[in-house]
């Protein structure tokens, strides 16, 4: 594996998809000591000159900037490329600088944009954005954008936001249920879900792999392959999955054999999916299925929740 000699900053460490994204940048054989991590809160990004002085000082060439709003394992605040910080950054020399978000931030903030064209369209704060650096382009700044699916699997113990618990919390809150009637020897189970909802989902490690395969594409090639030279994508995982296929899914996952029956949710579950073509045509696909990523899931469940008196001798 080669070392990388590029210096990276990301901010939003502390979410699922940061997290995971650090372990790939890792796993590519980045050095830790080049890659710089900060959560979203830890300075005033709208400060211009603390921003500056900071660039200055760590001169990344890659900076990947994730909206901890959607997944996030900890306390994280949004965060948007703002004016002050893409300038800065084109002033300390960033070769490339990349917004990650999540369809789900787009839906439950009201935008309008993905239902309007949901197979190439951007977030409201990816258009803002990029209105912002268009400016700055001029300067050599590479500024692109993606938008994701909404993500699950392990370290992805999402909260409710926008009045909505993300799809990772939803499974989180099954693989529970599932595996505490398998435990308890219960045949049926009750689940609060609304059989027509639809959700778009792909496994964090996939997330993370698509984000690098679109920072590390060639501009060139990146402008090609998007809208009017966006330099937005959108990662879809190509399948909108159906609530009842979702629980049999986990059900499998669990080995639970019984049966359920539905509770009226409070609110509707209903994505319109990504645009995963274009991904596609630029070299990516998932790897990860459904069925594998929550079998995954389910073993990592199952290790996080044992009991300590099943645990191993260490004596």
């Amino acid at each position: 594996m080669i070392q990388s000699a590029e210096r990276i900053f990301l901010m939003g460490d502390k979410s699922a998809i940061g997290a995971a994204l650090f372990q790939r940048l890792l796993y590519l054989g980045h050095p830790r000591s080049h890659i710089r991590v900060m959560s979203n809160t830890q300075m005033n990004w709208a400060d211009a000159d603390a921003v500056s002085a900071f660039l200055r000082k760590e001169q990344p060439d890659l900076m990947y900037l994730v909206d901890a709003a959607g997944c996030s394992s900890g306390a994280e605040a949004s965060v948007l490329p703002s004016a002050e910080l893409i300038s800065a950054a084109a002033q300390a020399g960033v070769a490339r600088l990349m917004y990650v978000g999540t369809a789900a931030q787009q839906e439950g903030a009201g935008s309008s944009l993905a239902h309007q064209n949901p197979g190439r369209s951007g977030s409201r704060s990816h258009t803002t954005a990029l209105q912002r650096c268009a400016l700055l382009v001029s300067q050599g700044l590479d500024y692109r954008s993606v938008s994701t699916c909404e993500p699950y699997g392990p370290n992805c113990p999402a909260t409710p936001r926008f009045g909505t618990a993300p799809a990772a919390a939803l499974i989180e809150d099954l693989l529970l249920q599932f595996t505490d009637a398998v435990v308890k020897g219960i045949d049926r189970v009750t689940i609060q879900a609304n059989p027509g909802d639809r959700l778009e989902l792909m496994y964090l490690n996939d997330i993370a792999e698509a984000v690098v395969h679109v920072m590390d594409l060639p501009h060139g090639t990146l402008t090609q392959a998007t809208r009017a030279g966006s330099l937005h994508v959108n990662i879809g995982a190509g399948h909108v999955v159906g609530m009842l296929e979702l629980i049999n899914a986990v059900a499998a996952a669990v080995g639970f054999q019984g049966r359920f029956q539905l509770e009226s949710a409070p609110m509707a579950r209903c994505s319109h999916g990504l645009d995963h073509l274009t991904m596609a045509d630029l070299g990516w696909r998932p790897l990860i299925s459904l069925e594998t990523g929550l079998e995954l899931a389910a073993m990592e469940f199952r290790l996080r929740h044992r009991s300590p008196r099943n645990a191993p001798c260490t004596t």
